[in-house]
């Protein structure tokens, strides 16, 4: 049966540190469904399972909660016939809800399982980026053990081949949660100590000084390059002159130039080296990359499959800039997700056990 958008399950929450952006998400996102005239059903994950919302009031209102294949059977059976990811971070973000949707042969907005899983380990993302021919600042792992063991070690490493002053963050986390810049051995052990308890593996790159940029790109059909947004600068008002969780969330504490100005030799070489980053990953529909661009060129920083999606998030300034409202922004989206299920679906036909 060929699927269909007409009935939309929106599936939005998280049980991570990254929830309260998703409901975030989810609310312009909702109503834009509602305004293209689709059916929906809001599931929320919470602690207990996911839970169906009643589409009258809040998206954090009480339903009905039940284990979370036990309740996609039943939307399935009901003529559900997409999901729109509005989570952000863990299970929603690193390939998991993808294997599921996958598995269920459930078109969904968002990134399939192995470019998901290596988009959200900041670590893996370097590797490919790498090899991919993209600059990235010196950096390295640091892990829990490692540090309780070899504390004197790791501090002398990063001084002498990382470099000072550095930023340290969480491998997986998103949203720019625990992020900080150190200045020294001492604020690094500090940081290391309290965010390595929480997170257990830390990403610890050289502070490199220069103009922050976000590329965005919009898919067009799987295996063909992506519509490049317009660039955006963000500018840190904050005292540590990075765009943390301070900047990201309060206005007072970021400027954001839209789009950023840029030499348009110096645009075109970053909106080929962001394309072969959307396409060599397999990005899909979505993808929102940051960047460092230095006195020696860019240097690239993380991207993200799920990018937010409020309406002053970055990846819809971008696409306003483009002449992409909101509704037709969303509408996108569900058109690639379908694409994308068809490509999959016609490439495994035929497999079988022999």
């Amino acid at each position: 049966m060929t699927p269909t958008i007409s009935r939309v399950v929106l599936l939005y929450g998280g049980t991570w540190e990254e929830r309260a952006v998703s409901i975030s998400t989810a609310i312009p996102v909702d109503a834009a469904l509602r305004g293209a005239g689709l059916d929906i059903a809001r599931v929320r994950w919470d602690q207990t399972g996911w839970t169906l919302v009643p589409n009258e009031g809040s998206l954090e209102d009480p339903g009905r909660t039940e284990r979370p294949l036990i309740l996609l059977e039943k939307l399935i059976a009901d003529g559900v016939g997409i999901v729109f990811n509005a989570l952000h971070g863990g299970a929603g973000e690193d390939g998991s809800l993808s294997a599921i949707m996958e598995i269920a042969g459930v078109p969904f907005s968002g990134a399939s399982v192995l470019p998901s899983a290596i988009s959200q380990h900041k670590g893996t993302f370097r590797v490919v980026a790498e090899a991919l021919g993209l600059e990235v600042s010196p950096g390295c792992i640091v892990t829990l053990n490692t540090w309780e063991t070899h504390a004197k070690q790791v501090l002398t490493h990063i001084s002498t081949e990382v470099g000072l002053p550095a930023v340290i963050k969480p491998v997986c986390g998103g949203s720019s949660i625990g992020a900080r810049k150190v200045a020294d051995a001492e604020e690094l052990g500090n940081a290391l100590d309290s965010l390595l308890t929480l997170d257990g593996e830390v990403l610890v790159e050289r502070f490199i000084p220069g103009r922050e940029l976000t590329i965005s790109c919009l898919g067009v059909r799987p295996g063909e390059p992506p519509q490049v947004l317009p660039p955006i600068e963000i500018q840190p008002l904050t005292e540590s002159g990075i765009f943390d969780t301070e900047a990201k969330y309060n206005p007072k504490h970021v400027r954001e130039i839209v789009p950023a100005p840029l030499d348009p030799e110096v645009w075109r070489h970053l909106s080929e080296q962001a394309t072969r980053l959307h396409l060599q990953l397999d990005l899909g529909p979505m993808s929102r990359s940051d960047l460092i661009l230095s006195a020696d060129g860019p240097i690239w920083l993380e991207t993200q499959t799920i990018p937010g999606l409020t309406e002053a998030s970055l990846f819809p300034q971008a696409a306003a800039a483009a002449g992409i409202d909101f509704t037709s922004l969303v509408r996108r989206l569900l058109d690639y997700a379908i694409s994308a299920h068809l490509f999959r679906s016609a490439h495994t036909e035929g497999v079988r056990d022999d």
